[in-house]
């Protein structure tokens, strides 16, 4: 006997059946109605801060949606049942993919720091994750743990972390541009403006508190800060002549993307 025919046959479990689809129905819909709060979390800019406020004061969402972002089953049941996201994926990744799964209204947010501060600490998180717990460290992908232990391995001294920067370019180098702007994004002035204008709100990470208050609609304080790591290198190697000459010419997008939204934010306060 089919389930419909078994439903028909019990008219009490029919009802009981018709009352829980149209219940299920009515809380989609519900949630369909609100946007979706999508915190693109590029790595080392008080993403952690945040996600740890959302998870306290928005406890219906998911961080590090990285891990599930591509299985389109659990996509279509979490985007459904969450009033946020926030994960180390792109903007275009997180577009594509949330176009496919949901018809709800994205809210864009993201965090951006001081380029050569976030090569600088990128690069240290690279050595840090191994004087982490061991379950940790164990939990990084093979590649990470790999580039762990070259730049553990080699100099210190700038034209060591350099070569290491260049070996690993595509991890260090031009990484908030990438995530920010999305990895299929062709560098075009026009375009440029017309994607930071998909974002609700980028801030400078120095000022995490502004993006939380604007999604939480309270007071935050600055005082929270997950994720801190004590430098494993003299940061004053950054302040090399050849090292700044190396990130001018190699981390530029970065460099003007900080740029940009530095003047669009001038912009907006003197329209206020």
């Amino acid at each position: 006997m089919t389930v419909l025919k078994k439903l028909f046959a019990k008219p009490a479990a029919l009802r009981k059946h018709v009352h829980h689809l149209l219940a299920r129905r009515s809380h989609t819909e519900g949630r369909n109605a609100r946007p979706l709060i999508f915190f693109v979390h590029v790595p080392k800019t008080a993403g952690s801060t945040v996600n740890s406020f959302l998870h306290e004061f928005l406890p219906d969402g998911r961080s590090h949606c990285e891990a599930f972002i591509h299985d389109n089953d659990v996509m279509v049941s979490a985007v459904d049942s969450c009033d946020w996201f926030s994960g180390h994926v792109d903007f275009s990744t997180a577009e594509t993919i949330l176009g496919q799964s949901t018809d709800r209204p994205v809210r864009y947010f993201a965090c951006m720091r001081n380029p050569t501060d976030h090569v600088m600490s990128h690069y240290n998180w690279l050595i840090e994750i191994f004087y982490r717990e061991k379950s940790f460290y164990d939990r990084c992908p093979a590649v990470v743990k790999e580039i762990s232990e070259t730049i553990r391995t080699t100099g210190k001294d700038a034209a060591s972390i350099k070569a290491n920067l260049e070996r690993y370019g595509g991890l260090f180098l031009n990484t908030q541009s990438r995530f920010i702007l999305g990895h299929t994004f062709k560098w075009d002035a026009d375009m440029l403006h017309q994607r930071l204008d998909r974002y609700e709100m980028i801030v400078d990470s120095s000022d995490v508190s502004a993006l939380l208050e604007h999604l939480l609609g309270r007071p935050i304080g600055n005082d929270r800060r997950k994720n801190v790591s004590p430098y494993h290198f003299d940061p004053a190697v950054f302040d090399a002549d050849e090292m700044k000459d190396f990130l001018r010419r190699r981390n530029m997008l970065d460099d003007q993307l900080y740029d940009t939204l530095a003047l669009r934010q001038k912009g907006e306060a003197s329209c206020r």
